[in-house]
């Protein structure tokens, strides 16, 4: 009886984990790494990831620390990119390099990249894997590519040279129409494409004039190498998450000021007020 006990008790969370990952990171996020980590190993790495993804990110990169040592890689590989480099961001070198060794190595790559800029700019948000082929490339190449490729951004495909230097884009829409021999450099976009420094803050993102034209803009160097691409979404994503880091701070300080507001008014009505009669004594 208790067993079966138990194992409705399993299904039950397996099943809130899978299909409320968002409310299942706000109730984890009160137990110990060890609960935590418990309670993710009931499900697959992509759902395990899923609720990390939405968790604080302070517990969620203390959890990573503690994961079983056999299977951290599957969960950093199920992670974004973005993600994974966001949380071991706030760990010690030791143990970003401890987790990240059994890694697919194109992936630990694409970490590191990531977290080789500062946090919020343009290189720590962008996607590595993006979509990129020289002039000489045909449509039917590319199309191959984009079906081989496990990119997250592939709506646009970049065009470079041989130093890797952005010289057009072309949508995926554009590639489907385009006839199988159809060169790249035949009909991409050559003038005025919209990019941004992998240097660059998150105002300067945000400004930037691309978005009115694209959802999803290329991160160069100041050499214009091509290094990943950002979606608006994630872009739009990552403004949240910020919003919510910064929620406490705003809400205690709004606290602050009503209390101080209300203490300044409690002040005036408790303070004597002097009046004079018609006699002209004072009357408190």
């Amino acid at each position: 009886m208790m067993e079966n006990h138990s194992k409705l008790n399993e299904k039950l969370a397996r099943r809130h984990l899978l299909e409320n990952p968002i409310e299942a990171a706000r109730n984890l996020e009160q137990q110990s790494a060890e609960n935590i980590i418990a309670a993710l190993l009931i499900v697959s790495s992509h759902v395990a990831a899923q609720v990390l993804t939405h968790m604080n990110r302070t517990i969620a990169s203390d959890v990573l620390a503690h994961w079983p040592e056999d299977s951290v890689a599957t969960i950093l590989e199920d992670l974004s990119a973005g993600v994974a480099a966001r949380l071991l961001r706030l760990l010690c070198k030791a143990d970003r390099d401890r987790l990240l060794k059994n890694c697919e190595k194109n992936i630990a790559k694409s970490i590191r990249l990531l977290m080789k800029y500062p946090e919020d700019s343009a290189g720590a948000l962008m996607d590595p894997n993006v979509l990129t082929a020289s002039e000489d490339t045909t449509a039917r190449d590319a199309l191959n590519l984009v079906k081989r490729t496990h990119s997250s951004v592939n709506d646009y495909f970049y065009v470079v040279d041989q130093k890797e230097t952005l010289v057009g884009v072309l949508s995926i829409r554009a590639l489907l129409n385009a006839s199988d021999t159809d060169k790249l450099g035949g009909f991409m976009k050559r003038t005025s494409i919209e990019t941004i420094i992998a240097q660059s803050n998150r105002t300067t993102i945000n400004e930037n004039q691309g978005w009115s034209n694209y959802h999803a803009l290329p991160v160069v160097d100041r050499n214009d190498t091509v290094l990943g691409v950002i979606s608006y979404n994630i872009l739009r994503e990552n403004n949240e998450d910020m919003l919510k880091r910064d929620d406490t701070p705003l809400i205690l300080g709004i606290a602050e000021m009503y209390w101080t507001m209300l203490s300044h008014l409690t002040e005036a009505f408790l303070k004597p007020v002097t009046v004079k009669t018609a006699s002209g004594k004072d009357v408190e």
